[in-house]
């Protein structure tokens, strides 16, 4: 063989064997740990928990049963049943709460390609006899219920126009700036947390890059072989341990916060899960909402001013990261005052997942345990003070086979005095057809969009008294006061806060609102003013300013303040020459909400 061929062959050979070589070494050094430093495995295992939180977000999803409902025509029914016991374990143990006599029923016929969906609701007591019914209707964009029991006509609404509607209803001003066009119903909260592909690397790509550069010049340490229990499972782990005085930890707090604060990619995950809260408000109503992405902003703000108030200090935290086989499975980070120990092993499908964390001074205990196993989910939700222990229990069960589908659902709350039970149950069964499927037609239905607001106000009114006398007749003022006493129960409620049942009498509403309404007039006194405060200082619960000349009494049937009431009467002997214009304005229950005084002249 020629000289110069042999040498072409060998340059050759060294060239292949050189790039198998770098082929190896990118092939090890993207799917091994090899050749990494401990900073570099550190921030990789730390950035790992965005996968965990992924994990944990795709089990209480249950994509699987939610995309065989969506592509597929069912029927569903549906029991629901709750449960309250006050002072468990004691001799006045108490199980006669009314809303343990009762329980919800629902029938339907279900096809979310055609955007139909129809539920024949029933309340009925314990031996079956319907104390309540309500049918739910969705056509395409069309939304409708039918109290059957009370009206032969569905009550449409089209999910357009909205803020139309509601005004030509009568709602105040304050609701109105709130309420869209239309309503998102068909998206829910979870949807909203899932991050894409892109996301999620722009995310693990700026946050890993502020960690590498604060992590720069600290000492990292690798322990091999550390044995830990996750799950009463033996984990052979690297342990990789970083300690940070509280001036550095905080340091790298606030640049991390700083970067949030300015996330687009996680502020738009605020800002639509906002909105769909929102929709739910509006739906309802309410006009106390909230813009969600401000709200964070302005939390994340408060935090950054008191990290910079209290960032003294050479007490040194500890982070430590614990990986096995490649995944992280304890995140471990411990200071003088607290340690939180978040743990995960498995993966979407089969995942255990635990959040804990111990508050040394305050002797308190939070953990949050969730376990997912072949469709079936877990939560448990432990908060253990020194003096009392509350537990929160969310219990999921799927069954799928092909046509017959089966959920369960259980949820207890329980503090050691009450405990609450909820239990879900659904059987669902896939159709090739939907037969005799209730349809809106012209005859039997009426659109509230199509009405002006001469029509349109009487028929609410009509609605809502006829209502009202139907829940009068059906559960009693102990039934309202069972079930505020489990919204105090769980918080939904502050204690001394009531949901009113509409239940209300036309004579009693008349006479409820006849104290304030007698109040009205032009050009009122300042001591006429007064003696109308005192008359009704049991109802008045806030004030709200409206302008220099204008402010509204927030008038509560519960509730007072007294507090409120004297800051009130100060203001009017303030000026003891001003007369007023008295008015008063209505809840959406025709109950009077606010008496409205305007300042029209002031003596010199």
């Amino acid at each position: 063989m020629p000289r110069k061929k042999r040498i072409t062959i060998l340059i050759s050979s060294i060239v292949l064997v050189i790039l198998i070589i770098s082929l190896t070494f990118v092939v090890v050094y993207n799917n091994t740990d090899m050749f990494k430093s401990d900073k570099t495995l550190l921030i990789k295992y730390i950035m790992k928990n965005t996968e965990n939180i992924e994990n944990v977000v795709g089990a209480l999803e249950n994509n699987q049963y939610k995309e065989k409902l969506n592509e597929n025509k069912y029927t569903n029914n549906t029991i629901i049943k709750i449960n309250h016991i006050e002072n468990i374990g004691t001799s006045l143990e108490n199980t006669n709460s009314t809303i343990n006599q009762l329980y919800l029923s629902l029938e339907g016929k279900v096809d979310k390609n055609s955007n139909y969906n129809y539920q024949d609701i029933k309340i009925l007591n314990n031996d079956k006899e319907p104390q309540m019914s309500i049918e739910y209707i969705k056509n395409n964009n069309t939304y409708g219920v039918r109290f059957s029991d009370l009206f032969n006509q569905y009550i449409l609404v089209d999910n357009k126009n909205l803020k139309e509607l509601y005004e030509n209803s009568g709602k105040e001003q304050e609701v109105l700036t709130n309420i869209p066009d239309s309503i998102d119903l068909e998206n829910n909260i979870f949807d909203k947390l899932s991050f894409t592909k892109e996301e999620k690397d722009i995310i693990e790509e700026k946050y890993r890059n502020i960690l590498e550069k604060e992590f720069e010049n600290q000492n990292i340490t690798k322990q091999k072989n550390q044995i830990i229990t996750v799950n009463e499972q033996k984990l052979v782990t690297n342990a990789y341990t970083i300690k940070l005085t509280k001036e550095k930890l905080n340091n790298i707090f606030l640049k991390i916060l700083e970067e949030v604060k300015q996330d687009e990619v996680i502020l738009s995950k605020f800002e639509d899960i906002g909105n769909i809260l929102n929709s739910y408000y509006a739906i309802i109503g309410e006009s106390n909402q909230t813009n969600l992405k401000d709200k964070f902003i302005e939390d994340i703000e408060k935090k950054i001013d008191e990290i910079n108030r209290t960032n003294i200090g050479q007490d040194e935290t500890s982070i430590i990261v614990y990986e096995n086989n490649r995944s992280t499975v304890r995140t471990t980070i411990k200071y003088t005052d607290y340690e939180v120990n978040i743990d995960s092993i498995g993966s979407q499908g089969n995942l255990y997942t635990q959040f804990k964390i111990e508050k040394f001074k305050q002797k308190q205990t939070n953990t949050i345990t969730l376990v997912e196993q072949n469709n079936n989910l877990n939560i448990d939700i432990e908060q253990n003070n020194e003096d009392k222990v509350k537990k929160i229990n969310f219990a999921r069960e799927t069954q799928m086979n092909e046509n017959d589908n089966f959920q369960k659902i259980e949820m207890k709350y329980e503090d050691g005095t009450d405990k609450i039970e909820a239990n879900i149950e659904q059987n669902v069964k896939l159709v090739n057809e939907l037969s005799n499927l209730p349809k809106i037609q012209e005859n039997n239905s009426v659109k509230l969009n199509d009405l002006d607001k001469e029509r349109l106000q009487p028929l609410m009114q009509r609605i809502k008294t006829s209502l009202n006398e139907k829940i009068n007749e059906k559960f009693t003022s102990k039934g309202m006061e069972d079930f505020n006493k489990i919204l105090n129960v769980l918080g939904i409620r502050k204690e001394g806060q009531t949901i009113e049942s509409t239940g209300i009498t036309e004579t009693e509403r008349n006479r409820y609102n006849s104290q304030f309404e007698m109040l009205q007039g032009n050009e009122i006194t300042s001591e006429n003013i007064i003696r109308a405060i005192d008359a009704t200082r049991n109802n008045i619960n806030g004030i709200e300013i409206v302008s220099n000349t204008k402010l509204k009494i927030k008038i509560d049937r519960n509730n007072s303040n007294e507090e409120v009431t004297s800051q009130l009467v100060g203001f009017i002997e303030q000026d003891k020459g001003r007369k007023y214009n008295v008015g008063v304005e209505y809840n959406q229950n025709g109950l009077v909400q606010y008496i409205v005084l305007e300042i029209v002249t002031v003596q010199n």
